[in-house]
């Protein structure tokens, strides 16, 4: 079991083209840790590819869930 993969998300933020439906796009990533911070430094990772890849994005936010435990982790702003 593991976290997001940082690779994945910065590849939906920054080479993806996706196609809205008139509304703004909010992407929803999901971890599947044995528990919700289970790697040291994980979500900070995370949180530092949203910011540096957010700008430019077609998503106006970024959401954070744990699969496993039914738990919001995170949003960005």
């Amino acid at each position: 079991m593991r976290a997001p993969q940082v690779d994945k998300i910065t590849e939906k933020l920054r080479d993806k083209s996706y196609e809205p439906a008139g509304a703004p796009m909010e992407l929803f990533a999901y971890a599947t840790h044995d528990e919700p911070d289970g790697a040291v430094g994980w979500l900070e990772s995370i949180q530092a590819t949203v910011a540096e890849h957010m700008p430019g994005s077609q998503f106006s936010r970024v959401h954070l869930f744990h699969v496993s435990f039914k738990r919001h982790i995170w949003s960005s702003d």
